[in-house]
């Protein structure tokens, strides 16, 4: 279906009252904040060189719909290719699943589309060859795993282990993925038949292609031919996460584990092998590989003993250790390749040059990793510390990378949009962390009377988060308020210590409400069971800030704990502020944090008919008014709650309406 430029812009006739999406959803809700986004995207679109977009809409607009009506009219008309990014695989599998299928059938549109997950979700099928030739590790799994997985693997079309019938986590899952690090490319004999190049291929064909930020970063990361397939707009939904679904991708890491799981799983297969072609070869081989796993066992140990864990780094001084095990690997790595050398042009023995080609790849990016962490090349703009277990270094600051994997590929147009982008109406905060320049930008307001609907409660603790007391004190005002408000509460918690310490007290004693916690089982499953047990309580952690869509009376308080603002012994923080000194808590962590907050408080109203409120134990939210912090919280009345510690331990509540703003 081609539509005329006309009616790619006027999205009152798609959006309208009367129009084909409210004739097509029975819950339709007409929202002009629905119709100004979905404008202003067509808008960025229909120039010639299309544009960049940012745009931040509140929960409720509707946002997937008001960007991918006039996406998908101009795509479909223009012969352009959406990339359409988002981070988890629930907001994915809606898209590929309900959103764009019902997009299509109201607007009458023949649209093709899919999701790509990463790698790691597929079967490699060489991987499945040498599982049935018995060449697996003792980790793998049961022998009933195998013969299902097996089983599954001779009759599957499309690969995706999800379809498999293994577990989470099942072991067997890690022994049989396609991933990229010890893929053998065009060497592989299964090439033809690989079904992650098959998806590629499919994809090809799809006006839609459905991915995370993870797996497009990931291939940016890696590889100089880009994403695996063609796009022309992309669609950065949660822009908000674009820094960490980038840093996420670079990030490298060096362990013990890693070592011995290239050094000892692999090599006795090759070794047998090649003992067959040259005994004195192989006993070489051997003693190489001995050499290198002593010399890992020793730099780590050492490092465990000198480097304090959660301690940046900034000279490789105490890493100088690491010489002998790059040194050994390097000797190594070179009598792969001599041994391999026996095996070419032989006829029967091609598979066995395959093992060698991957396992000295595998060996190859253990001793890359290991040079560029101990290296500390690229402090501050890298971050580098020892975690307990591993060498680990991130990318510090992630604007010099963004911009480039986004752009070097000439788009179209890019439309990052999310409910928490701009601080204080401004996107320079998002812009200094992505390096994108947005030609154009958006804020809309909420569609919902927030003042008639909700309040915000800024309770002060009189104490602050260091205090001894500061969990029990967390504690019981958390239990008050749950109390007062008979559950239907999520809480939201900073740190595990404060999260065990109000657990604690609300399963002291029986309830009239249930307390679901975070870890005591899958988040979906907790999900689920929130939704619905209208009365029951949810806590956890920072990580629920997202992802919670609870409409009605089984949610009518959030409690947010304290501005979130990060540890201050967080590696990455430690290696900004070396960055940007006394400009850091401005230039990031003050704006990072309204971000968050937003993000915590937004869970509440999710419909016109939700109300509740926000009570936020942190007093500093009303007293340190040159942090501005209600200018980026919801238009609501304010109550302003104080602490007074009684006699007795207990405490009482002098409360009053303020106007912070």
């Amino acid at each position: 279906m081609t539509q005329s430029r006309v009616s790619r812009k006027n999205q009152d006739h798609w959006f309208g009252p009367a129009g084909p999406l409210a004739g097509a959803l029975s819950s339709y809700e007409f929202r002009p904040q629905q119709v100004k986004l979905a404008e202003t995207v067509a808008d960025c679109l229909s120039g010639e060189n299309g544009g960049v977009l940012a745009a931040e809409a509140p929960t409720g607009t509707g946002k997937t719909m008001a960007v991918l009506v006039p996406a998908l009219l101009d795509a479909l008309a223009e012969g352009r290719k959406i990339l359409y990014l988002t981070s988890g695989i629930s907001l994915q599998e809606q898209l590929v699943r309900k959103d764009i299928p019902c997009i299509a059938e109201a607007l009458g549109l023949d649209i093709a589309y899919g999701l790509m997950k990463g790698r790691s979700n597929y079967l490699c099928q060489l991987k499945a060859a040498r599982l049935r030739d018995g060449n697996y590790s003792p980790q793998a799994g049961d022998g009933g795993d195998i013969d299902r997985l097996l089983r599954w693997a001779a009759t599957t079309r499309t690969g995706d282990l999800e379809e498999s019938g293994l577990p989470d986590g099942n072991p067997l899952v890690g022994e049989v993925c396609a991933g990229a690090k010890n893929c053998i490319g065009v060497s592989c004999p299964y090439r033809n038949e690989c079904f992650v190049q098959r998806l590629y291929q499919r994809a090809q064909a799809w006006d839609v292609i459905v991915a995370n930020y993870h797996l497009f970063f990931s291939h940016l990361s890696a590889t100089s031919r880009g994403f695996p397939v063609s796009w022309d707009i992309l669609i950065c939904d949660e822009a908000h996460r674009l820094v960490e679904g980038a840093r996420a991708a670079a990030a490298i890491y060096s362990s013990l584990s890693d070592w011995k799981h290239v050094l000892v799983r692999r090599p006795e297969t090759l070794l047998r092998s090649l003992r067959l072609k040259d005994a004195v070869m192989a006993a070489e081989m051997e003693n190489l590989v001995r050499d290198c796993i002593g010399s890992s066992e020793l730099f780590y140990s050492e490092l465990s003993k000198k480097l304090p864990t959660g301690k940046v780094f900034r000279e490789p001084g105490i890493l100088r250790g690491s010489s002998r095990l790059i040194d050994k690997a390097a000797a190594l790595l070179e009598y792969a390749g001599r041994s391999r050398r026996l095996f070419e042009n032989i006829p029967g023995e091609e598979q066995k040059c395959l093992d060698f080609d991957q396992w000295s790849g595998e060996l190859n990016e253990q001793l890359s990793h290991l040079a560029w962490c101990t290296s500390v090349d690229g402090f501050p703009d890298w971050a580098y510390w020892w975690d307990g277990s591993r060498l680990s270094s991130v990318p510090a600051d992630c604007s010099g990378m963004i911009a480039p994997w986004i752009f070097d590929s000439s788009p179209h147009a890019v439309i990052a949009l999310s409910a928490t982008l701009a601080a204080e109406g401004a996107f320079d905060y998002w812009r200094r962390e992505t390096g994108i320049i947005p030609g154009r930008t958006l804020v809309l307001d909420s569609p919902f009377p927030l003042r008639e609907q909700m309040s915000l409660w800024i309770v002060d603790l009189g104490r602050p988060v260091t205090h001894k007391d500061y969990p029990d004190t967390v504690a019981r005002v958390v239990e008050k308020l749950c109390e007062q408000n008979g559950g239907s509460t999520l809480v939201l918690l900073s740190s595990f210590r404060v999260l065990k310490a109000v657990v604690a007290r609300l399963e002291s004693v029986t309830r009239d409400f249930r307390v679901l916690v975070q870890g005591q089982a899958p988040r979906w499953e907790l999900l689920r069971e929130f939704r619905e047990d209208e009365s029951s309580v949810l806590v956890g952690s920072v990580s629920f800030r997202e992802g919670i869509d609870v409409p009605g009376k089984g949610l009518s308080q959030v409690i947010i704990d304290r501005i979130p603002f990060p540890h201050p012994s967080d590696p990455l923080i430690q290696t900004l502020e070396e960055k940007y000194g006394r400009n850091l808590f401005h230039r990031i962590l003050l704006p990072g944090a309204k971000l968050l907050l937003r993000q915590a408080a937004g869970r509440l109203i999710r419909s016109f008919g939700d109300s509740g409120r926000v009570a936020i134990l942190d007093g500093r939210v009303l007293s340190r008014r040159d942090w501005n912090i209600p200018g980026d919280l919801p238009d609501a009345p304010y109550r302003k709650i104080t602490i007074v510690e009684r006699n007795n331990g207990d405490f009482q509540e002098n409360g009053k309406a303020v106007a912070p703003k």
